[in-house]
């Protein structure tokens, strides 16, 4: 990766935690009794504000090449404490606080389409694959 856009991107990642650490000083000071729907509001951004700096960061060092993605992805998935264990042709993934679920593997007959409900599945719990577009 060339050091210039190596550069670019830490600085956006650097504007984005400027920012995030200006909506968790919103979050600590709002007043969550008399106006809750904001602070939800408020809370969810900022959930989503910070998601978004760790996909940063995970394409950021992915890209980069030093650590191997998959190496990447399964101490990502274990500090959020995400399982994915296989039984035959049942990939069963367990997310906290969510209900297990299980995907057939339809690699024999269509190994795209077994690849995606996973990505899918990630995608919809605001867990950034590697395999997602890339934010710079």
């Amino acid at each position: 990766m060339d050091n210039k856009i190596l550069k670019q991107r830490i600085r956006g990642i650097q504007d984005d935690m400027r920012r995030l650490s200006n909506d968790m000083f919103a979050l600590e000071t709002s007043n969550y009794k008399d106006y809750p729907e904001n602070f939800l509001e408020l809370s969810l951004d900022t959930a989503v504000r910070a998601e978004k700096i760790a996909c940063k960061l995970r394409h950021l060092i992915g890209d980069y090449g030093i650590v191997k993605r998959e190496s990447l992805m399964k101490r990502v998935a274990e500090s959020q404490g995400i399982e994915v264990k296989r039984e035959g042709e049942i990939f069963m993934i367990t997310i906290p606080r969510y209900t297990a679920m299980l995907f057939r593997n339809s690699y024999n007959t269509n190994k795209s389409r077994s690849t995606h409900g996973i990505l899918e599945l990630f995608n919809r719990f605001s867990f950034c694959s590697m395999a997602s577009s890339r934010e710079t």
